[in-house]
This record gives C-alpha cells, structure tokens and sequence, in this order.
C-alpha cells in the first residue's frame, strides 16, 4: 500500500497492484476510465466511512484495491452484528445506486463514459456482495452466522470461502490465459483477493479480544444480558472456552476438580484477564 493522502482526516492509502493498473492504463490512452474507476472506489469506500460514522465508528484509513478497497478502524471489531451488516452493505448500495442513476442517464444522454461508469459501479456492487470475506458479502455472512455460532467459527467459514473464491478466480484466469491468451487480470485480483483472506485470519484473534472486551461495555450499558454456563475441568485451555463465545451471551465458566467438586468459577472478563497476562496457555485450573 502506499500512502497518497488524506480525505476529510481519513488517510487514503492504493494497492500497488492498483497503481500499475493505472500506470498501463495511461500509457494505453485509458486515463478517463481510469479516473472513473477510482472515483467509484472512492465513492464506494466513502459509503462505507458515513455509515461507520452513523454507528459511532470512526475510520481511520481507507485501502483502495482493483476490486473495491478496505476500510480500516479499530472501532469496526466493537460493532454489534446489526450494525456490521449495515456498514457492510452501505459500499455495495452507494455502487448500485450510483448505477441505477447512470443507468437512467444513458437513456437521456448518448455518451460512452456514462454507460463506462455504469459498467464499473454495478461490478463493484455485485462482486463485494459475494459472501466471502475480505469483501463487503463475507462481512454480512460473518454478522449473520455470529448471531448462531461463536465469533471465531463464523470468521474462519467467512474467510474460507474468501480463499475459496480467490482460487477459483486464480484457476479461471488461468484457463482463460491457456485458452484465450487472456485472464491475467483475474489471476492478478484473485491473488489479492487470497491474501486479504489470509490477513483475515492472521488479525482474527487481535479482533476477537477486542469483541470479547466489547461485551464488557455492552453490559456496563445495558446492565443485563443473557448468560450461558459452562463447566469443566481444570486442565482445559481458556482460549478454547472462549472460542465458542458468541455476542449474543456472555459465558460463566464453572472449573470442576478431579472429584467434580466445584473447584471456582470464571466470568468471560476474567478468561480475557488471564490469557492477556499468561497467554493462550493457560488453562482453567491456573486462573480460579
């Protein structure tokens, strides 16, 4: 990525990739479709930073990719599941409605860079609803199956259908260059596509301990929410309890000696507590 300034105290930031994207494109005399193309994604992410904004999250930075970009903000892993499906799907319905009013202008107006930007607003809509994260589809699938299964389950089934779609477009490229002498372009956003999956997966747990401590305020301002108690002995790993928290319930850990005897218990605040002072290893024994 490479840092190319700020928009309104948000500092914009273009994949590499996506600047010799555009450096061919002007040596080939394609400037003006370029310019269309960055302003949809800008558009698009800018959709995504206003409803961030109506949650009470703020962005930080935007990331510009060829196929739709990233929003970033440490604020993003605290919002409810409700409020992760409405940021998702503000991006796609700023694409589709920009699209939608291009579509009615080039029945009014005959010009080609009109029906050119219609073309790159509705792919950009499409394609980030598709349920596999990083894009916009994968997020809306995540909120959804974290308000059935726990918070980790639902990043990592998100995130491989990511990796999933990034091979299948790496492998369709690939036909297409053995068959049509074209297809490097979507090898190239494929790639991109497996790597941001990938980066998914490497920041979960740093997200997931920031969710986790989400509950903490949630219940500081609700004042109640729904408990589920779980037992077990004093040789499991706290980090495994915890993988099965959802937002929905907070977990009350009942730790049980040898003999079955209530040996102590643990509130989800408390398991965060001890893994963040002795880390993934430390089992339920060590922290009653």
């Amino acid at each position: 990525m490479i840092s190319v300034g700020r928009i309104a105290g948000i500092r914009l930031r273009i994949h590499v990739l996506l600047l010799l994207l555009a450096a061919f494109s002007l040596v080939l005399g394609f400037g003006p479709e370029l310019l269309i193309l960055l302003v949809s994604l800008l558009l698009h992410e800018l959709a995504h930073c206003l409803a961030a904004a109506r949650v009470g999250a703020e962005i930080s930075s935007i990331e510009l990719l060829p196929f739709g970009g990233q929003a970033h903000s440490n604020d993003l892993s605290l919002l409810s599941p409700d409020q992760e499906i409405v940021v998702a799907l503000a991006g796609p319905a700023a694409s589709a409605l920009i699209a939608g009013i291009l579509l009615i202008l080039t029945n009014i107006i005959a010009l080609n860079y009109i029906e050119i930007a219609f073309g790159a607003n509705t792919l950009l809509a499409a394609f980030n609803l598709l349920p596999a994260l990083p894009l916009d589809g994968g997020r809306v699938l995540r909120a959804v199956l974290g308000m059935k299964v726990s918070y980790r389950r639902a990043t990592i089934f998100s995130a491989g259908m990511g990796q999933g779609l990034a091979v299948l477009m790496v492998a369709g490229g690939g036909y297409l260059m053995w068959q049509e002498q074209k297809g490097i372009g979507l090898i190239l956003i494929g790639i991109i596509l497996l790597r941001a999956a990938r980066r998914e997966l490497k920041l979960f747990y740093y997200a997931f301990i920031r969710y986790l401590l989400h509950k903490k305020e949630r219940l500081r301002l609700q004042g109640i929410l729904p408990c589920r108690q779980q037992v077990c002995g004093p040789e499991v790993l706290l980090k495994n309890v915890l993988d099965g928290s959802s937002m929905s319930d907070y977990i009350i850990l009942l730790v049980l000696d040898e003999n079955h005897h209530l040996r102590g218990s643990l509130t989800e605040a408390e398991m965060i507590e001890a893994l963040m002072e002795h880390g993934p290893r430390v089992r339920a024994g060590e922290a009653v």
